[in-house]
Order: C-alpha cells, then structure tokens, then sequence
C-alpha cells in the first residue's frame, strides 16, 4: 500500500504562543485504520487540522496523496473529509438533503451529480427518506451519519473523525462506529481520534499515543494497550483481538 498521508517534521505554534503539534512526522497508507489518542490538549484535533489545511505549519510539510495542503489546500479539502467532535457545528443546510448537497455542491457539480451522490451518501449511512427531515431534528447518532454522509458526498480518499463517539449513548455509537467499519471496509483510510479505545481496538491497525503536541508511540494497538492509562486514556475493561471479532456490535 502507498503513503496517502506523509507529515514531515510539523510544528505549529498558537497566536498566544501554546505550541499545538511540535515536530511530529506520520504516515499513513492506503486503506489503513488508525486510531490517535490521548488526553485532552494532547493535540489530536490540531494534527486532524493540518491534513485539510484549517490549520497550516508553522514548518515541515503535510502532503496528501502527493499534493501539498499548504500549496493546494483547496485540493486537500476534497481528498480528506472531516467529522468534527461537535456534529452541529457541520450542520449548514435547513434539510437532511440540503446539509449532504452542501459540500459537491461546492465542488460546482452538475446538478444531477450531485443528487446521485447525495442519494448514494445518505443510503450508505442508512438516513434514506430522512431527506426532507430538518437535522437539528435528529438524535446525536443521526446528526454523526448525517455529518459522515455529507464528507461522502465529497468522495474523499482519506475520512477523518475527531471523537465520533463523543455525547453518544449506546445505540449511537453502535450506529456510528457501524458505518465506520463499512467506510473502512470499502476501502476507505480511516482516522479516528478517541478517548475511548474499548470502541475501536479491535479494528484499528495502528495506535498512536500523543501528549504535549507530540507523537510519543506508534505502533501495533496490543502492544501499546499497557502505555494507555499513562496518556490518560482509559484502558478497555475486556477485549478479544482479532478483526473477525466485533465486541461493539454485538
């Protein structure tokens, strides 16, 4: 598999001088699951923010998929989608079909185009006949599909999700952590940032543990499960290795 994500040597430095991410390097190739984690502050969401240029270096470089996002961030855009913590916050349109249309409308798409894809979007995240509904409407769980449907819409190679699981109760983070395992499972590279590894440790490919704006350990998720607590990430009560088992969803 191919880099699809290659972060050299990032820092970025706040307007109040707080450094965000300090020298971090990454990789990330076609169709992996990676997981981020640590404490709050850690600096998850600023390095999420680099990959699509809502946030640029200080030095070093992101590319994705061989495009610069400091050079090309409109490019950038298109190739990583992101979920955002707060589901509301992506919410633009007075419709379930007007908030998926909102970003390859963007793109300046035929009208057509746009409808197949948001009709596509929507049924993958299971909101067919929701179309009409107002989103503010929806519980927390749709509100999370919805935001996912609209990156969809998009075709972006890399999908990012900056704590999906966050104010879900058990239902919605069935539903959402569902169709992050399908996104996966077509294909899709996947970045998830968690507080909660007991969602996704049996999934995700590699772990990385960050604190402080740096990358501290990256590596198979068993072999980090003993380094968790000392990142303030609280470690799964029981888990049961192997791709073929899903203790979430069943």
């Amino acid at each position: 598999m191919k880099p699809v994500i290659d972060i050299k040597n990032v820092t970025h430095r706040f307007e109040d001088g707080t450094i965000g991410i300090d020298n971090v390097s990454l990789t990330v190739r076609e169709g992996e699951f990676v997981a981020v984690a640590g404490p709050n502050g850690a600096g998850k969401t600023t390095l999420f923010y680099h990959l699509n240029g809502l946030l640029l270096p200080d030095s070093g470089t992101v590319i994705v998929d061989g495009i610069s996002v400091k050079k090309h961030p409109r490019q950038a855009k298109q190739l990583v989608g992101m979920v955002f913590q707060d589901a509301d916050s992506q919410i633009v349109g007075e419709t379930v079909y007007d908030d998926a249309a909102f970003g390859p409308q963007n793109l300046r798409l035929s009208e057509e185009e746009v409808e197949k894809r948001v009709k596509e979007a929507l049924s993958t995240v299971g909101l067919t006949g929701y179309e009409e509904k107002r989103p503010h409407l929806l519980s927390q769980g749709e509100k999370r599909k919805l935001a996912i449907a609209g990156i969809l819409a998009m075709a972006p190679k890399v999908m990012v999700l900056d704590e999906p699981f966050s104010n879900l109760d058990y239902f919605g983070v069935t539903q959402v952590l569902t169709k992050i395992l399908e996104l996966h499972r077509s294909g899709h590279t996947i970045l998830v940032s968690t507080h909660d590894m007991e969602k996704v440790v049996a999934y995700a490919d590699r772990l990385i543990l960050m604190n402080g704006g740096k990358k501290l350990k990256d590596g198979e998720p068993s072999a980090l499960l003993h380094d968790l607590e000392a990142f303030g990430v609280r470690k799964p009560c029981a888990l049961r290795f192997g791709k073929e088992v899903d203790p979430w969803l069943q």
